[in-house]
């Protein structure tokens, strides 16, 4: 949040069938610590079923962990940066290395800015009262969900135009 008005905006979103992103949960809290973190993600596996076999990915876009370090180069990265290489050190390479990914779930996207991409649009609202910053992100997502809507009916088939045209380059 922005302003006087204090508080954290956690968001969770994802791709929509046309690679466009799709917020999919948003929730405004006091602030980003681990209790606002664990009821936000409480909330999103009680409201979209997640079990503990689901197959679904989560993307963080905490940019100072590096996740897709592997270990054969842990010591290179030592020599340049000791106190990062012992802060992975702490902590489970199944969180950072990507030799330790269970490779049950796929994802091609390597980034995490969608999330920066949904907070970029929702900026001009952030400055807002509570209910008034609710009120503007609701609004923002119901025009995404018109503008998904609108490609697809540009869709020739049953894919969507850009699943179309991956497919196309990948023939």
């Amino acid at each position: 949040m922005k302003g006087p008005f204090p508080g954290q905006v956690l968001t969770a979103v994802g791709l929509d069938s046309n690679n466009g992103i799709y917020p999919l949960a948003y929730a405004i809290v006091e602030s980003e610590n681990t209790a606002s973190w664990k009821w936000f993600l409480e909330n999103l596996r009680d409201v979209f079923e997640l079990g503990s076999n689901s197959n679904y990915s989560f993307i963080s876009d905490k940019q100072k962990q590096p996740p897709f370090l592997s270990l054969s180069i842990l010591k290179e990265f030592s020599e340049y940066y000791k106190e990062g290489c012992q802060w992975l050190k702490q902590i489970s390479p199944v969180h950072w290395a990507r030799s330790h990914f269970l490779g049950r779930v796929v994802s091609d996207v390597l980034i995490s800015n969608m999330c920066e991409v949904f907070n970029g649009k929702i900026e001009k609202g952030r400055d807002k009262p509570i209910i008034s910053c609710l009120e503007f992100i609701m609004e923002y997502i119901m025009k995404r969900i018109c503008n998904v809507m609108k490609a697809m009916k540009k869709a020739k088939g049953q894919l969507t135009p850009t699943a179309t045209d991956i497919l196309d380059a990948r023939k």
